[in-house]
């Protein structure tokens, strides 16, 4: 799932498209917040991540995605499949396959693995 910093001013949608412009190539619209996340990537870092709901704009595909150090490709994956893909954090997988099914059950998760 595409993710990024957010700069400052920056409201956190417009974060959202231009981050999903930028490692995809592909311009969406953002809808609704689903999940935020809370990490700890050591003592010094304490992440908090925002998961929303979104479709892509007919406009589609711009000059080209721009990938992260860490990102290995771009693949749109079927949302039945969800729960054999290899998203972090293993646990978002059931989260986003009930969402899909019409089924929302909490907002905040907290620390989930």
């Amino acid at each position: 799932m595409p993710g990024g910093g957010q700069k400052p001013g920056e409201m956190l949608k417009e974060c959202l498209v231009r981050e999903c412009t930028e490692e995809t190539g592909y311009e969406i619209e953002v809808h609704e917040l689903l999940f935020v996340r809370e990490c700890f990537l050591d003592e010094d870092i304490h992440r908090v991540e925002f998961i929303f709901s979104g479709i892509l704009k007919e406009s589609g595909v711009t000059d080209g995605a721009v990938m992260d150090k860490n990102q290995i490709g771009i693949e749109w994956i079927e949302i039945e499949n969800i729960m054999e893909e290899p998203l972090f954090p293993v646990g978002i997988r059931s989260l986003i396959n009930s969402y899909s099914k019409g089924t929302h059950i909490k907002t905040y998760l907290g620390e989930i693995l």
